[in-house]
């Protein structure tokens, strides 16, 4: 009888992690039993995934910003098929998208004997959908979700220039995940909020930016599919585009002068449309 039993880990960072939450989906979908294995404190990544046929492995260790502090595999329990999910393990899935995951999935299956599982397909693209939370703060006005967290990317120098950012959009908020480098009312400080609550915040904000896709992640819920959002800093003929799907309005910039032409441009959309319109989010 095929074993159908998964432990499924990643020694990766653990906003990693969020990107995995469709292939657990998925997997539950099949009559298959899961163990995830997590961090200290990552709990949060899975709990409200668990039940009947999936629960957490809490390894008693937390975990850097780069990743776990020892081999998750050690946890995995004596009947179960160990499944890692790291996209870095082979060449041509080092990108943070949906084919990757699907395929790294697919090839772990497929070398575990396990051929009458299958990863998702790679065509129908699902977003990472963190639940939502109460938050300490609402967005009152418009707001733009500014993720200055630098993370764990270490290839991104972008700058934001503040000022500048605000001369842009004098009606709106900046909810800022990292302390921002001057004060202003406008610049909201959610640096110390959860992740659950930024990723929840995203949902509320009229323009999703970023600059590291680790942080990013937070924002893939469906209802930000559609949702105006920018990647500053990264060249998308090097790095692969974060979470690409058909229709995906994600744009890359490479400079200040071109996000400031960005925001402009969804302010001047945002001031033509019907008030009806204008006021949906």
């Amino acid at each position: 009888m095929t074993h159908r039993a998964l432990f499924l880990y990643d020694n990766g960072p653990t906003l990693r992690r969020v990107v995995q939450r469709p292939i657990v989906r998925a997997l539950l979908a099949q009559d298959t039993t899961l163990a995830l294995g997590v961090a200290s404190g990552d709990e949060w990544l899975f709990a409200d995934l668990v039940g009947p046929r999936c629960r957490l492995v809490v390894v008693p260790l937390p975990a850097s910003r780069k990743g776990a502090l020892v081999d998750l595999r050690r946890w995995c329990p004596p009947d179960h098929v160990a499944i890692d999910c790291d996209t870095n393990a082979y060449a041509d899935t080092r990108s943070p998208d949906w084919a990757a995951q699907t395929t790294v999935v697919a090839r772990r299956l497929a070398a575990a004997g396990l051929h009458d599982l299958q990863a998702p397909a790679a065509a129908t693209v699902p977003m990472a959908d963190l639940p939502a939370v109460a938050l300490p703060w609402t967005p009152a006005r418009p707001t733009v979700y500014l993720d200055l967290d630098r993370h764990v990317d270490p290839q991104v120098h972008f700058v934001f220039d503040l000022p500048r950012l605000l001369a842009v959009l004098p009606d709106h908020d900046f909810a800022c995940t990292a302390p921002p480098a001057m004060g202003d009312p406008r610049l909201v400080d959610v640096s110390r909020w959860s992740p659950l609550a930024r990723a929840t915040l995203s949902t509320c904000c009229d323009v999703l930016v970023g600059s590291c896709w680790l942080p990013f992640v937070l924002t893939l819920h469906e209802r930000n599919r559609d949702r105006a959002k920018v990647v500053c800093g990264f060249d998308p003929f090097t790095y692969a585009a974060l979470w690409d799907y058909p229709g995906n309005p994600l744009e890359h910039v490479a400079t200040m002068d071109e996000l400031a032409g960005f925001l402009a441009a969804h302010r001047r959309r945002h001031q033509t449309r019907p008030p009806a319109l204008a006021a949906g989010r």
